[in-house]
């Protein structure tokens, strides 16, 4: 109910609204508050927006199903292409070891060739070493070196571009690369990498 307080611009009491109320002019009658000018709610069929952000929000994560199920097919691909990268690797070692005595053959021919002096090339199968008359090359561990014929383990380069020709086997893990090396050209050359033939 208002109280009559004195105001301080007219020695007439007015009424004076309590907290939250409007001040009304003597004699009038206040009017009923209506429940539609409210502010829409959960009862108007509007969501608080915390509502609305619970039922928003995404479903982060996995599950445990799907961590296991995800493990096991990343093991099943894993066990399959590891025996592949293996002889690839195996494949890109042989390759590699073949250059290897490629250029060492090359490098005796080209010297036979400018000092006019001969310079030979020689295999070792049981060391799995070729050595020349200033170095030596050694095989990595798990390959073997052999030529063909067996009996011809020197590679002999002449001043007039020939050599005692044959052919130089580097085998790994059941694969092979064979170099051919001309006796007329003293040309040497290797081959691709393949399986070995039993």
């Amino acid at each position: 109910m208002p109280t009559n307080i004195p105001c301080p611009a007219t020695s007439r009491p007015i009424p004076c609204p309590r907290s939250g109320q409007t001040a009304l002019p003597e004699g009038a009658v206040p009017m009923p508050t209506s429940s539609s000018t409210s502010a829409p709610g959960p009862a108007q069929g509007h969501p608080s927006v915390a509502a609305r952000r619970v039922r928003s929000a995404p479903n982060a994560g996995f599950s445990m199903i799907e961590v296991v199920l995800g493990l096991v097919i990343f093991g099943l691909l894993a066990s399959l292409g590891l025996p592949f990268l293996r002889a690839r690797s195996g494949d890109a070692a042989l390759r590699s070891t073949a250059t290897e005595i490629v250029a060492v053959m090359r490098a005796e021919r080209n010297a036979a060739l400018r000092t006019g002096t001969a310079s030979s090339v020689v295999v070792d199968p049981a060391r799995g070493v070729l050595r020349t008359s200033s170095s030596t090359l050694r095989l990595a561990p798990g390959m073997t070196v052999q030529s063909e014929p067996q009996e011809r383990s020197r590679f002999l380069f002449t001043p007039d571009g020939k050599v005692t020709g044959g052919v130089l086997v580097v085998r790994s893990n059941n694969r092979q690369v064979r170099i051919l090396v001309e006796s007329q050209t003293a040309i040497v050359t290797a081959g691709s990498v393949g399986n070995v033939a039993f």
